[in-house]
């Protein structure tokens, strides 16, 4: 991290930073996300892709986020990004 100007004194500075996960090459890795939310995310996608109603599963996918961002980590920015 470069701070400009040099600072005149002692601070103390937070950060948050987001990592990409790592890829997923052998057969045991796993995702972030549990296999529901992926599928959740999937059929928002194809559905929104595809010029459907796409309401109906943007909520289930928001509400399936809601309950991870619960368990996951402490961050400000929030943990999972809904689309």
């Amino acid at each position: 991290m470069e701070v400009s100007p040099t600072p005149n004194a002692v601070y103390v500075v937070e950060s948050e930073a987001l990592i990409k996960p790592k890829r997923l090459t052998a057969d045991g890795d796993n995702t972030i996300l549990d296999e529901d939310t992926l599928f959740l995310a999937a059929m928002f996608l194809a559905t929104e892709a595809e010029g459907l109603d796409y309401k109906t599963a943007l909520s289930l996918y928001q509400s399936k986020l809601s309950l991870i961002g619960e368990n996951q980590g402490e961050s400000n920015w929030g943990d999972v990004e809904v689309i």
